[in-house]
């Protein structure tokens, strides 16, 4: 099975390229600003958290296409850091296009749920809820929004692979990662689930970071007072350290594994003769 098989080479692929380490790493330490701003005040760490949510949309196409190109290149062999940047800098604006296109879609979805809310709520305010049963409706409502928000997110997982590795666009890349997902349904599916396990494991490991600063007396005086008197330096590079080896452990892991497991459907559909065709007119 594709999911099975995938996960075989993630392994040796790491292993083969610790270069993927220190790009993971550098990732991470890239992701501590909002958690360090946590150890000031409530305004630092508000205003850390927009320039960093901005940043993050800017930057995060680059690093996603070099990301997909230094895994698919780790997978067949050794990768090199100017693998990382020729991709990142190549595919940018598709990355880009495809990432924004998603967004609206999911702030559609938003703005679905929240009208839902409103509209059942107030039909259960005017029919009555005993009479119309309108906690049920308003669930339904929710349920179906949940499904179809999930269901985008399973069908579109893969359009970065398919913008980077198959020279495809924007639009290109997110209708070739929905017909790649529904000629592979039931692997997908469980690859997604695996993930997500996954990810749910690690995301506890990441979360301690947080806590533990939020579980930190927060500096009441003058900025040099607070930093040098109530925080404990050890704390704070502990913290660090831990945040950043789990997010560049998890990222790692399951980036090689996205690429090694899209590869392996690739494969799949194109000896089924699905897709190879569309390929060659894409390239």
């Amino acid at each position: 099975m594709a999911v099975f098989t995938a996960f075989k080479k993630v392994p040796s692929a790491i292993l083969r390229n610790p270069i993927l380490v220190g790009v993971f790493a550098v990732f991470g330490l890239l992701q501590t600003p909002p958690l360090l701003a946590q150890t000031i005040s409530p305004a630092a760490t508000l205003m850390v958290s927009l320039a960093f949510m901005v940043v993050t949309l800017l930057a995060t196409p680059f690093i996603y296409a070099g990301i997909v190109a230094v895994a698919d290149e780790a997978l067949k062999g050794r990768t090199h850091l100017g693998t990382f940047v020729e991709s990142g800098k190549r595919n940018y604006l598709s990355i880009l296009g495809a990432y924004l296109l998603l967004l609206a879609v999911f702030m559609a979805f938003g703005v679905l749920a929240v009208l839902g809310f409103i509209v059942t709520g107030v039909s259960v305010g005017l029919a009555g809820a005993a009479e119309s049963g309108g906690i049920f409706v308003m669930l339904g409502v929710f349920v179906l929004i949940g499904l179809a928000f999930a269901a985008l997110v399973l069908f579109t997982q893969f359009y970065g692979q398919e913008i980077v590795l198959n020279d495809a666009g924007a639009v290109g890349g997110l209708k070739g990662s929905v017909s790649l997902v529904r000629d592979n349904f039931v692997s997908t599916l469980g690859y997604t689930v695996l993930v997500m396990i996954v990810g749910g494991t690690f995301g506890l490991v990441i979360s301690i970071p947080s806590a533990l600063l939020q579980a930190t007396p927060q500096p009441t005086g003058d900025l040099a007072t607070a930093t040098t008197t109530q925080l404990s330096p050890a704390l704070l590079v502990g913290v660090t350290a831990v945040y950043v080896v789990s997010t560049a452990t998890i990222g790692m892991l399951l980036a090689v594994y996205a690429v090694a497991f899209y590869n392996e459907l690739r494969e799949k559909t194109d000896s089924r003769g699905g897709r190879g065709a569309d390929r060659a007119v894409t390239r």
